[in-house]
């Protein structure tokens, strides 16, 4: 369309240049948390199917870095402030610290299903995350709080679909 800017492209970059990563989920952090660092504030995560999330920044479109830990697809990302959760067709949810994006690290794990998990859902200003997985299950976790067999968070609720009710 005339008058309009041109979309910008980004590439995306991966540790594997030679295998075809998929992409399965994407959230977006504003940075509104962080203080100043070398890149801009604003950075997305993006899940694939090797496992990894990995971390770009929205203004110059690089590669900030890579996150690797499950050991299945990553299916769905979502951001608290400075934390960064990633459930897996693993059946786990693994906590990062990306306070600084480029050096981002894992700070717990949840071992949360017994089938992969599908979706989680930050519930902002409480210290809880929802889960959902192919098990029929809804988890809430509090992941202020550590939970029973070294899981860095702790079960709250439990929610089950019963067919007919």
């Amino acid at each position: 369309m005339a008058g309009q800017a041109p979309m910008p492209h980004v590439k995306i970059q991966s540790k594997e240049p030679n295998h075809d990563n998929e992409i399965y989920c994407l959230a977006f952090n504003a940075g509104t948390y962080l203080a100043t660092t070398s890149h801009g504030a604003a950075f997305f995560a993006a899940g694939d199917s090797n496992g990894d999330i990995l971390l770009y920044s929205l203004d110059d479109q690089e590669l900030l870095t890579t996150l690797s830990n499950h050991d299945n697809s990553v299916t769905c990302v979502a951001f608290d402030g400075c934390f960064l959760f990633s459930g897996s067709d693993d059946c786990s949810i693994k906590i990062w610290n990306v306070l600084d994006p480029a050096q981002a690290y894992e700070v717990g794990f949840i071992q949360a299903h017994a089938l992969a998990v599908r979706d989680i859902v930050v519930l902002p200003s409480s210290g809880y995350i929802a889960s959902c997985a192919y098990d029929g299950k809804i988890r809430v976790w509090n992941y202020q709080v550590c939970g029973s067999y070294g899981q860095y968070a702790a079960l709250v609720h439990e929610f089950k679909y019963v067919q007919g009710s």
